[in-house]
């Protein structure tokens, strides 16, 4: 009961801002007829940021987002035992660590390499749970991680990976029933893994299901992105989708197709999720540096890689287009730092699969280490 009065809290406070809003005079910005036809409320060219006769709401403990990431790719944080019992119970010390930090999210990775944390009919479960992708560990590892959160009033953000397949180039070695498998003209060798390709449209509708699948099905709190879009520049090389691009670019600078495969996807899935259920959100994790100031006056005052040329992820536009509920930065460097210039790990080196999560006491939440339970890991957490 107590999630379902949070829930309740959240509706509220939702229909109290609408009508505040209205009271000024501005429409309120997503609304439930809009997003059940799909798309965003209007917003007038000249709106304010605030309703001058409406006090800013400020800051408080209740009105900020304090969330764990939980990678499970590699069992980086999660699985590290191959068995029911063990899993399950490490998946509880870490709720009851986010509960004694007074988190109030999770973010879950649920499909780390084109594979499932749960039953699919799309896609293979995934070989972080059992050690063989494909193999069913016996229990439906998302609806137990599901139940768990919501048991201690936590937020659950299914965390989904669009593109990435596998960390190994051989496709032999995915699971029979694995979509890069039975599809290899999708798939891409770039680096040391395997990458379906941005630019299909049948790749598109793979990771549309497969989000939408959970969606419908899983009593999620929101669907979220990491910072892997296209993959990160790899010795300089291009990513190879020139056949691709050749047959969809329609004449596009290749910069600019590229990132339009990925706005494509993000807006329809903006869409899509907001139809099927207007309360889940959709949220994304990019690169802690969408341009430079050097390069884009609109940019940031850093000199560091780019995700809108990187990983062409035009993270500013997709706000501006209102297709966002939230926008969390993936930055693995210390507080108050300038960003990397290439993507760093937990431990301060050259990494080529950074997760977005924290090393440095300077990022956790004040206070942090304190209310951690002893012989405990402080958890992932977000990035700056």
């Amino acid at each position: 009961m107590s999630w379902r009065s949070g829930t309740s809290i959240r509706v509220l406070a939702a229909t109290v801002s609408a009508g505040a809003l209205a009271a000024c005079g501005v429409p309120a910005l997503g609304g439930t007829d809009e997003r059940d036809a799909g798309g965003k409320a209007p917003v007038p060219a000249d709106a304010r940021a605030e309703c001058a006769a409406i006090a800013a709401p400020g800051d408080s403990a209740e009105r900020r987002l304090r969330g764990m990431w939980i990678a499970t790719v590699a069992g980086i944080d999660w699985p590290k035992g191959k068995t029911r019992e063990r899993q399950q119970d490490d998946y509880r010390k870490l709720l009851d660590t986010a509960q004694a930090m007074r988190l109030n999210a999770v973010f879950v990775q649920i499909r780390p390499n084109s594979d499932a944390f749960y039953p699919s009919p799309y896609e293979p479960w995934s070989q972080w749970i059992t050690g063989k992708q494909g193999k069913d560990p016996g229990y439906d590892v998302l609806g137990f991680m599901l139940k768990e959160a919501h048991a201690r009033n936590l937020e659950f953000h299914a965390w989904f990976n669009p593109y990435r397949v596998s960390r190994d180039p051989d496709l032999k070695k995915l699971a029979p029933n694995s979509p890069a498998r039975q599809h290899p003209d999708w798939v891409r060798k770039y680096g040391t893994g395997l990458w379906y390709d941005p630019g299909l449209p049948q790749v598109r509708d793979l990771a549309t299901k497969a989000v939408m699948d959970v969606v419908n099905k899983y009593d999620i709190d929101a669907v979220h992105f990491d910072d892997y879009f296209y993959p990160y520049p790899e010795d300089g090389r291009d990513y190879p989708d020139q056949a691709t691009y050749k047959t969809y670019g329609k004449g596009m600078g290749k910069a600019a197709w590229r990132r339009q495969n990925v706005d494509t996807l993000v807006r329809s899935l903006s869409q899509n999720i907001h139809k099927a259920k207007p309360w889940v959100r959709f949220g994304i994790s990019p690169f802690g540096v969408w341009r430079n100031k050097s390069t884009d006056p609109a940019g940031s005052d850093t000199h560091a890689l780019e995700s809108y040329d990187a990983q062409y992820a035009d993270t500013r536009k997709w706000i501006k287009e209102g297709w966002l509920d939230y926008v969390t930065p993936s930055s693995t460097g210390p507080s108050g730092t300038a960003a990397p210039t290439t993507p760093r790990s937990s431990t301060g080196g050259p990494s080529r699969s950074p997760e977005p999560r924290c090393s440095s006491p300077s990022d956790r939440p004040p206070t942090a280490s304190a209310r951690t339970p002893p012989g405990r890991s402080p958890p992932s957490c977000p990035g700056t």
